[in-house]
């Protein structure tokens, strides 16, 4: 049972942790936050405090709420950091992103939605990574004994990396380089499976191409399915024959510099 009480409805993954809590007929309201003064960003902070033993968060999750998400790294575990305050309507969301060492953890975070007159949360959606377990790269960097100081040294230079690793990847498809867009460092799980587009596969014996796709090399050996990693994003243009100028997105594992991840 939630700590909300009996009418909850709860989501779970199939490991049995918790995404999903809504509770219509148990609104979260602001006399059980003990508020006085009420703003949609105050209550999302009370009631995130309220049900984080529903989601197994560690108390140290909650201690950025309050701080925007910059991407700055950080000597720390797994936080959540405030994004933004949407108004659909009648309905209020207020969305926060999980980070770990301060960078952002893809597509991971949290939204807490109530309704706006009178203010009151109503559910609750979790994306967050339990349990990240990531290893520093290995990176060619002035040596340090602190390993936080070593990856810092290691960021500092991240579009002349990007660029080297981005320059040669259409070279299969005879493609142009045109331009890199953004680059930012994040946390990625990799996922095999989600390397490339699964509708290419499914698209294979097709005479004309579908989607457009670029043959990658195999990982190295160290790159483990399911463990993080700290990537590099990259928004990238390439000019591809018969398709013409084409945006794509990769993850380039920091120490390797392998693409663990393209989409157009």
């Amino acid at each position: 049972m939630s700590t909300l009480g009996k009418n909850v409805h709860i989501g779970r993954r199939s490991d049995g942790s918790i995404i999903l809590l809504r509770h219509n007929q148990e609104p979260f309201t602001k006399e059980m936050a003990n508020l006085t003064v009420i703003s949609p960003t105050s209550l999302a902070k009370s009631y995130i405090k309220r049900v984080r033993t529903d989601y197994d968060f560690d108390p140290d999750m909650l201690v950025t709420l309050d701080e925007h998400l910059d991407g700055k790294l950080q000597k720390e575990g797994s936080r959540l950091r405030y994004v933004e305050k949407k108004a659909v309507k009648d309905t209020q969301v207020v969305s926060y992103a999980q980070t770990f060492l301060g960078l952002p953890v893809w597509r991971a975070g949290f939204n807490v939605r109530m309704h706006a007159d009178p203010l009151q949360v109503v559910s609750s959606q979790s994306t967050v990574h339990l349990n990240i377990d990531l290893e520093l790269p290995k990176l060619k960097v002035q040596k340090s004994k602190d390993k936080h100081e070593m990856l810092k040294h290691g960021l500092a230079n991240v579009d002349a990396k990007a660029n080297d690793c981005i320059c040669d990847i259409g070279k299969s498809r005879k493609a142009k380089f045109v331009k890199i867009t953004s680059v930012k460092p994040i946390i990625y799980q990799y996922d095999p499976a989600q390397r490339v587009d699964p509708e290419i596969k499914e698209h294979k014996d097709s005479k004309d191409e579908v989607i457009p796709s670029i043959d990658l090399p195999s990982v190295p050996d160290i790159i483990k399915p399911g463990q993080h990693y700290i990537v590099l994003e990259v928004l990238f243009t390439l000019n591809m024959p018969g398709w013409g100028e084409i945006h794509w997105r990769a993850m380039l594992e920091l120490e390797t510099g392998a693409v663990i991840y393209l989409r157009a």
